[in-house]
């Protein structure tokens, strides 16, 4: 990268990991690909302490998340040259209520700070799109920030968005891809070309990060008898979880990265059963029986396809618009034994408006439609 573009910021804005011997082994990789700033994310958040001694142990210029349980990670603001430029990276991490005065007030604070000692600023934040964008729309933040880079969403793809002269820029999910973003400094208009590079499936594996990679295993494997992955999702990295599920159920649950709707009825039954007489519950049926079984579709009525997964029309996606679409993945509220800040909990109309937009649905109304799938 820096061969090919010369000045060249490279971050990352969190979630590298959900387990803490994995996280060391992609901390010891970002060092290697001379990563400039790592920020935190939910998955992070939920390792506690063991990110901070993973970064620590590799010298990795992590940059602590806002977020509950892991302010003392790690600075929440650094500055790298850049050239002759001082840029400032200050991450905004992940929150449960972005939206709360004393979050706000110490981001807007890293971000003043960050602004009178940087010629340019970054933000990196876990907090998704939507919130990011609220969050711009507040003129006293969009001035302290030039670029965002944001957590992936699928229904928002990876096309930077303007916003007055931020520049909003989405990630993407478990992807071979690369985003590269080149901005034009100066002038009364923002000037920005972007690319998203695809890797080819037969791009050669770096051999240092293949190298450190395949020590973790052989020592996983004298350890506890694991091998390493078979690939296409046989991972079993990830946090804890009940007993209630078997062994083999929670190796697939952290493979996914998120709890089906029936698995999340293992602890809420009533809400599972009440759920599944809403049209939330037959979202997949609905696009089958309509022929409509297209990606454009698919990409709301699929909380699979969503997270990356191709259909399937027998697949584990029997439902479509399961929990995780409006509460969250669940993995680490499942984990951490039903703790509240780790799922959403009472969803806004943002969220249903990412699906229930003006131009798909005209009669949606959230008085009208709410209580048909509350629960």
């Amino acid at each position: 990268m820096r061969e090919l573009y010369g000045n060249v910021l490279l971050v990352d804005s969190g979630n590298a990991a959900n387990r803490a011997d994995v996280l060391g082994v992609m901390y010891q990789a970002l060092v290697q690909m001379g990563y400039d700033a790592v920020g935190i994310g939910i998955q992070e958040v939920g390792l506690g302490a063991d990110v901070q001694e993973a970064a620590k142990e590799q010298q990795l210029p992590l940059i602590g998340s806002l977020g509950p349980g892991a302010s003392e990670c790690a600075p929440g603001r650094v500055s790298r040259k850049v050239g002759d430029l001082t840029v400032g990276i200050v991450s905004a991490g992940w929150a449960p209520d972005p939206e709360a005065k004393p979050f706000r007030d110490t981001l807007r604070g890293l971000l003043e700070a960050a602004r009178a000692e940087s010629d340019f600023v970054v933000m990196l934040s876990q907090l998704g799109p939507d919130a990011d964008r609220k969050l711009l729309s507040d003129e006293t933040f969009a001035a302290l920030v030039d670029v965002v880079a944001s957590a992936a969403d699928p229904l928002h793809g990876t096309k930077p968005e303007l916003i007055g002269g931020t520049l909003l820029v989405p990630g993407s999910k478990q992807g071979r891809e690369i985003g590269v973003l080149e901005v034009k400094l100066g002038g009364d208009a923002v000037e920005y070309h972007d690319e998203v590079i695809t890797l080819a499936k037969d791009l050669p594996e770096d051999e240092k990060v293949a190298a450190l990679v395949g020590k973790y295993y052989e020592e996983r494997q004298k350890e506890t008898g694991e091998g390493s992955p078979l690939g296409g999702g046989e991972f079993a990295e990830g946090p804890a979880l009940p007993d209630i599920f078997p062994p083999e159920t929670q190796k697939a649950m952290r493979a996914r990265g998120y709890l089906t709707a029936d698995e999340c009825g293992q602890c809420h039954p009533e809400q599972l059963e009440q759920w599944k007489s809403t049209p939330h519950a037959h979202a997949l049926e609905t696009l089958i029986d309509a022929q409509r079984v297209i990606q454009e579709c698919l990409v709301c009525h699929s909380e699979a396809n969503r997270r990356g997964q191709p259909y399937e029309q027998q697949g584990a996606d029997q439902y479509g618009v399961d929990c995780a679409a409006c509460h969250g993945a669940g993995l680490f509220h499942a984990s951490m034994k039903g703790a509240k800040d780790t799922i959403v909990r009472k969803p806004a109309e943002t969220l249903c408006r990412r699906c229930h937009t003006a131009e798909r649905d005209t009669e949606f109304a959230l008085d009208v439609r709410l209580p048909k799938v509350t629960h």
